[in-house]
């Protein structure tokens, strides 16, 4: 995934949500990553409860639920790996 805020300037981060780190805090659900390029950053999402309704209506927008369809192969390939192949979704580790 990429990421870009505007405070970057022109640079893009490259984050693997493949390897990243979900805690429950004080009722959040709080992800921590390290972004890959071009610099290795560590980052935060909490996520709240008033973020529910939000985060649905993402997922439940048409053009998501497009993309979804349109890569099923890719949601069944991450299920026989998530199963199988433990390793390659190992929680992150800032060390």
């Amino acid at each position: 995934m990429k990421m870009w805020s505007e405070g970057l300037g022109r640079m893009e981060l490259v984050v693997d949500f493949s390897h990243y780190r979900v805690v429950g805090e004080e009722g959040d659900t709080v992800i921590e990553g390290i972004t890959d390029e071009p610099v290795k950053w560590e980052f935060t999402a909490r996520f709240r409860e008033d973020d529910i309704p939000g985060l649905l209506n993402i997922f439940f927008k048409p053009t998501t639920l497009l993309f979804i369809l349109k890569n099923v192969k890719v949601l069944f390939r991450f299920l026989f790996e998530k199963l199988f192949m433990r390793e390659r979704y190992r929680e992150v580790s800032a060390e």
